[in-house]
This record gives structure tokens, C-alpha cells and sequence, in this order.
């Protein structure tokens, strides 16, 4: 059983132990009441926010819905940012691929060369079906995780690594220093 599936049973026997119904416990986190039933199935996980409504609702404490899911929950999350990194530059570098092919598809079209179109094609196609397989897989990653546009994305990729001290900025030292002659 994997972790949203663990946390989503103790949602629910937390709820029936409680007396209520996911409708009450919808309203009480201000979330619908399929999203109730899609943490209780294990297929998405609350954020954090509706985590504490729902732990105040139900009587207990976010550690207690949890329990020692945490790490799990730390590692598998780690490991869905890394996958959805990869698989957005793999889809970048298709799409640049791609976009050369069909400057290709044009200058052979415009020299006569049919042999060479339909080759261009081919690739094309081949292409097409691997920036296909990549978003899908980007779905099946954001799905659940409430990254529903590029801004999401980026900041669910780019994540602070927890550091003491901030990594420095090249381009804003290089800008603000002549102007500002700090520093």
C-alpha cells in the first residue's frame, strides 16, 4: 500500500470514528467532498493547509494523520520533482527537435525534394509519439499535486534546497552593481 493510500485510510477512519460524513468534513476544510474522497482512496494527498483544517475537524493533529508517512511522503515527492524535471527538458528538447524538422520539411519542399519530406516526416512522427509519451507521463506526475500551470510547474521543479546560506545570483550582482554601487 503506498503512502497517499495509508494516510488517505486514516482520514477515513478518523472521519467515521468522528461521526462524519465527507460532506461535513468537506465543509470543514473548505474543499468539495470529492476531494474528500479522493484523499480517503489514496489518489491525491491534502495540502497542507487542508491537512490542519481536517486534523482540527476530526480532533487530532496533522502527526496524526500522517503518522510516520512523513519521510515517505519527503523521498517520494523528491523523487516526482526529479522525474518531472527530466521529463520537461526531454519534452523541451523534442519540441526543439522538432521545430528543426520542420524548417528542414520547408526548405526540402521548396528545393522539389519529395524523398527528403517524407524522410523529415518519419522523424517528425517519431518525435510527435516521444513528446507524447513525455506528457503524459508530466500529467500522471502533476495530477493529484495541484500543479495545474507552468507557474505551478516551475515552482513545484525549482524548490529551495534547504541551505544556510542562499546560493548567490550572477545576473543580479552584475546588474545591481554598477547601478547601485552597493555591494
Amino acid at each position: 500500500m503506498d503512502v497517499a493510500k495509508r494516510i488517505g485510510v486514516r482520514i477515513r477512519a478518523c472521519r467515521e470514528r468522528a461521526g462524519m460524513t465527507q460532506g461535513e468534513l468537506a465543509a470543514a476544510a473548505f474543499v468539495t467532498r470529492q476531494s474528500v474522497g479522493n484523499w480517503e482512496n489514496g489518489k491525491t494527498l491534502p495540502d497542507v493547509q487542508s491537512l490542519q483544517l481536517v486534523a482540527r475537524a476530526l480532533g487530532t493533529t496533522a502527526d496524526g494523520i500522517l503518522g510516520d508517512e512523513v519521510p515517505a511522503i519527503v523521498a517520494e515527492t523528491a523523487e516526482a520533482r526529479r522525474q518531472l524535471a527530466r521529463y520537461m527538458v526531454l519534452y523541451g528538447a523534442l519540441y526543439l527537435v522538432h521545430l528543426a524538422c520542420v524548417l528542414l520539411f520547408v526548405r526540402f519542399a521548396a528545393e522539389g525534394n519529395h524523398y527528403a519530406k517524407l524522410g523529415v516526416l518519419a522523424i517528425v512522427f517519431i518525435i510527435a509519439l516521444g513528446e507524447d509519451v513525455a506528457t503524459r507521463r508530466v500529467r500522471s506526475i502533476t495530477r493529484g499535486r495541484e500543479l495545474n500551470n507552468a507557474v505551478g510547474i516551475m515552482m513545484f521543479t525549482a524548490a529551495p534546497r534547504l541551505r544556510k546560506e542562499p546560493v548567490p545570483n550572477v545576473r543580479l550582482r552584475t546588474v545591481r552593481r554598477p547601478c547601485s554601487g552597493a555591494w
